[in-house]
């Protein structure tokens, strides 16, 4: 789970987070549909788009989720992230790290498959993606 330990307490927006990024991990993004990612949060897909837009928007909310987590483990150019002090908080700090969800990875893995069409999607959020891509 991306918002692993929430469980009940998760809100809807984030259970249908939670859900698209499990099944774009196991389907790929276009072998999802807006129905799937309902049905597994408990509601109708025309209650999903009181939440996001359509899938696209899920999408960029999963990414940017992505983002703060990766720069809340490891950093950006403006916030350099916090520096363990000993071993035993360096090795804490590392297990957290690579301890997170599984999903994440396996859909940039399916996602590499499509990387002209990921290309041309990051292209155009480019505006608001980060300086390295």
């Amino acid at each position: 789970m991306f918002f692993s330990g929430m469980g009940e307490d998760m809100s809807t927006k984030e259970k249908i987070l939670d859900a698209a990024l499990t099944l774009f991990a196991e389907n790929g993004y276009d072998g999802t549909s807006v129905e799937q990612i309902a049905n597994i949060v408990g509601i109708k897909a025309p209650s999903l788009y009181k939440h996001y837009k359509g899938k696209e928007d899920i999408l960029n909310a999963v990414i940017d989720l992505a983002e703060a987590r990766y720069e809340e483990m490891f950093g950006s150019e403006n916030n350099t992230g916090k520096v363990p002090q000993s071993r035993e908080e360096f090795i804490r700090m590392t297990l957290k790290r690579i301890y997170r969800p599984k999903q994440l990875a396996m859909f940039i893995i399916k996602s590499l498959r499509l990387t002209n069409k990921i290309a041309s999607f990051l292209h155009s959020r480019k505006k608001r993606s980060p300086s390295w891509l």
